[in-house]
């Protein structure tokens, strides 16, 4: 879904590191452990410039390290959240499948939501012209 959105606002999603850097962070920010601080996203302790991703200078070996790190957080981040679905999954019968069937889809919208909000700062959608046949 985030590289679908990123090629959809024009970005190569052939800049494989970059792209995952945009992953990370979408699910950095769904999992409370990254966030947007006006032209700055906040990592952890690390802040990273809007400029730079929408520029795409970022070296490959910068956007991995960033990456690796904001994984760390999501996965911890992630885990806690996961023990009390782990749980309502042992329910019986068809509540189970219903409340995991609910817990999947709020996920995937805080996800999408976060992504649309990433990427109308980093690579804001340009107005097109359409040109009527008549």
């Amino acid at each position: 879904m985030v590289l679908a959105l990123a090629h959809l606002r024009g970005l190569d999603v052939q800049a494989t590191e970059l792209r995952r850097l945009d992953i990370m962070i979408v699910l950095g920010m769904a999992a409370g452990a990254a966030e947007i601080d006006g032209d700055i996203i906040r990592i952890g302790s690390e802040e990273l410039s809007i400029d730079v991703l929408r520029t795409g200078t970022m070296a490959p070996e910068t956007a991995v390290a960033l990456g690796s790190a904001i994984g760390a957080d999501v996965v911890r981040k992630v885990a806690r959240r996961r023990t009390s679905g782990i749980l309502i999954r042992l329910l019986p019968g068809g509540i189970s499948i219903v409340a995991a069937a609910w817990s999947d889809w709020r996920l995937t919208q805080s996800v999408g939501k976060q992504a649309v909000e990433y990427f109308d700062l980093v690579a804001p959608m340009q107005p097109r012209l359409v040109s009527a046949r008549f």
